[in-house]
């Protein structure tokens, strides 16, 4: 980390008692103009910091801005996270993360970005990422997800990402099959799950989780076509929760499930929160699209559905498509 994010750091551990200019030098092994130079541009950057005489400083405000220090506050977590990546903007984090997963970056390391100027969505779609608004990660996973589990990935984050809003937001999200997050019958979520396969032995080589939650306000920035689908948490609750607090939370509930991915525990609870159970539906697969009724989640994440001639089947891959009228 820079000396601005370790004395960043040093402020958000100290809480709201001041902590010494002294005692910061000592920490971090730095000079006092040093650490006056740092909060300098720590202010800057908006973050409201008190500085009296022969007290210290002090952090009161912070701006929404996503910094390592300020998602650690909150990470209570063993492996996912050990590593975190913030960039300013990339095309994609799933592409960066990708790359980087080819490059030897180890399991659990987490890709943040501010802005994304290529958001992936599924069936190919492009994710719109406002800058300073949402929150754009990809996770990369290696070790935790096998062939026969990796079916289930995107519904287990689905029920981390659910969780945690609500938890942070006192709401009730939806889970839309098989990777959309609802909220008053909006999208706030999507996330998009990409493996890479070892030819040889059929094996992944790792897994990238991407997830991107729209966090405050898009009215202003989301056409009126995209707003009568699609939302945000701001928009919504009429609450602006720090982003890096949501991803914290977020990361803390993923490794929570993943830990139990194998043994199916989250299948419940998924199926719980499905807002597509029992809705009118268009399956789309293999260029076809026909019309049902989504009946029912499976134990593999599966949605089972009835079609108009009465005959049954499980879909576990395409789209299902919620008819409106």
């Amino acid at each position: 980390m820079s000396t601005k994010e370790l004395l960043l750091e040093q402020l958000i551990r100290s809480e709201n008692d001041y902590i010494s200019g002294s005692r910061i030098a000592r920490n971090l092994g730095i000079s006092r103009n040093s650490i006056w130079k740092a909060v300098k541009s720590l202010q800057a950057d908006g973050y409201v910091i008190d500085a009296v005489t022969n007290k210290g400083y002090r952090l009161t405000s912070s701006p929404d801005i996503i910094d390592e220090p300020s998602i650690r506050k909150y990470l209570d977590t063993k492996k996912i996270g050990m590593d975190i990546i913030i960039l300013d903007e990339t095309d994609s984090t799933n592409n960066y993360a990708r790359n980087i997963a080819e490059s030897g970056a180890g399991s659990g390391t987490v890709v943040i970005a501010n802005k994304q100027t290529s958001g992936k969505g599924r069936m190919g779609r492009t994710f719109v990422s406002p800058v300073n608004s949402g929150i754009y990660m990809s996770i990369v996973l290696k070790s935790s997800v096998d062939i026969e589990t990796a079916q289930l990935l995107t519904s287990c984050i689905a029920v981390a990402v659910s969780e945690a809003l609500d938890s942070l937001y006192k709401c009730n999200s939806a889970i839309k099959w098989v990777n959309d997050i609802m909220v008053n019958d909006k999208k706030v979520c999507g996330i998009l799950t990409e493996a890479a396969v070892n030819c040889e032995t059929a094996d992944f080589k790792y897994i990238i989780a991407g997830i991107g939650i729209n966090v405050g306000t898009v009215r202003q920035t989301f056409d009126e076509q995209l707003l009568e689908i699609a939302s945000s948490m701001e928009d919504e609750t009429g609450i602006r929760n720090p982003r890096s607090r949501i991803i914290a939370e977020v990361l803390s509930r993923l490794e929570c499930h993943l830990e139990k991915l194998k043994t199916k525990e989250f299948i419940e609870e998924y199926r719980r929160r499905s807002w597509i159970i029992g809705r009118k539906i268009t399956v789309c697969t293999n260029m076809h699209e026909k019309n049902a009724t989504a009946v029912d989640i499976d134990s593999s994440a599966g949605l089972l559905v009835e079609y108009e001639d009465g005959t049954q089947e499980i879909i576990s891959s395409g789209e299902a498509r919620v008819r409106r009228n």
